[in-house]
């Protein structure tokens, strides 16, 4: 039966690689998702939580649009946020999206000049030294290593003028991944714009932490003063609705596969129809027919989730470290176990339906009328 499954596959090659590659595509979109998802969003949130000493002050409003809440940049405001005790340091912030080459848009943060040095911590320098004028940046390492930007060139920002690149840097926090960090006096002039999104407070004792967000939102009552692990928290639990929505998209790939394998075991079949009539009158039981259509479905499931699983582990092993070094992708054993057990069973799926079809095949009505 094995020999006669393998040569109905290959009778029909090009319906065959169809439905293998039905079920390649979705296994491979599903790894993807989750892998780029769980790699660099979860490694973010979790850098995120490190930040012990750290915590955010910002207009109220849900976390995920922080972009959308800007407050109005308040130097008396801002002066008594520092002077609370336990705080060692208060830095405005702005992000914004901004073309950073006529094929490349990335996201770029803004903070006063002399909070750069309070702000190593967040965008830890890897080389050179933070700007200490106005006009001057910070460009993450991997999107220089692209661009091939160095230390002392001059870049020119659309609306916002030029900059000379005084170091280099790396998003630890990844709110968002931030690849441009600028001085916020001349991003102000730029965008016309002196609003910021919110405050980072740096505490000088983690242990204070409490005691200095009861003071914040007892003194500022307008505002919203959390931990940078609370922030996390908040952003991990929005990216819950994430996760479900690649596990709809998961579903609906592994349902979609199996269809396609479904009509293509449907159209072997019917192909053969006479064939399992000879099969049946020959003495062959159901189970011997059943035997056959599973061992077909058994190839493709197989095929496909091995071709999708190798496509994942290929993206993430050579394809995102030279093209898109700032996404993380993780891939574990469990993941390629799953991959194998969603390919067989979209492929038993398609096999449900073909085998009903199979098992009614009449081999008298055959051998009479056929």
């Amino acid at each position: 039966m094995i020999h006669l499954a393998w040569t109905n596959l290959r009778y029909r090659l090009l319906r065959t690689t169809v439905a293998v590659l039905s079920i390649t595509v979705g296994i491979w979109l599903a790894m993807m998702l989750r892998g780029v998802s769980q790699g660099t969003l979860q490694r973010s949130l979790d850098e995120m939580r490190s930040l012990d000493r750290f915590m955010m002050v910002r207009a109220p409003g849900p976390i995920f649009r922080l972009s959308q809440n800007l407050m109005p940049y308040d130097a008396d405001q801002l002066r008594k946020l520092s002077e609370v005790d336990g705080i060692e340091a208060a830095i405005p912030f702005r992000f914004f999206l901004q073309q950073l080459t006529p094929e490349r848009l990335g996201m770029v943060a803004a903070l006063p000049v002399e909070s750069f040095h309070d702000a190593v911590e967040l965008f830890p320098i890897v080389k050179g030294s933070p700007p200490s004028s106005a006009g001057e940046a910070l460009v993450d390492k991997d999107l220089a290593d692209v661009l091939g930007i160095r230390i002392g060139q001059t870049l020119t920002l659309t609306g916002l003028g030029k900059f000379k690149v005084s170091g280099l840097m790396s998003s630890r926090t990844q709110l968002t991944t931030v690849q441009l960090l600028l001085d916020y006096e001349t991003v102000a002039r730029g965008l016309n714009d002196t609003r910021i999104q919110g405050v980072f407070v740096k505490v000088s004792d983690p242990a204070l932490m409490e005691r200095v967000k009861n003071t914040v939102h007892t003194s500022f009552p307008n505002l919203v003063a959390e931990p940078l692990q609370i922030v996390a928290d908040s952003l991990g639990k929005a990216l819950n609705r994430f996760d479900q929505f690649i596990q709809l998209i998961f579903w609906l790939s592994i349902t979609v596969a199996a269809l396609i394998c479904g009509l293509v075991l449907l159209s072997m079949v019917g192909e053969q129809r006479r064939d399992l009539g000879i099969l049946k009158a020959m003495g062959a039981s159901d189970l011997a027919v059943m035997a056959l259509i599973v061992s077909q479905a058994l190839f493709l499931g197989l095929s496909g989730a091995t071709f999708g699983a190798a496509g994942a582990w290929l993206v993430k092993s050579a394809f995102l470290p030279r093209f898109f070094p700032a996404l993380h992708m993780d891939l574990t054993l469990q993941w390629f176990l799953e991959a194998i057990a969603a390919g067989v069973g979209s492929g038993m799926l398609g096999a449900i339906v073909a085998t009903a079809y199979a098992l009614r095949v009449d081999p008298v009505e055959v051998l009479t009328y056929e």
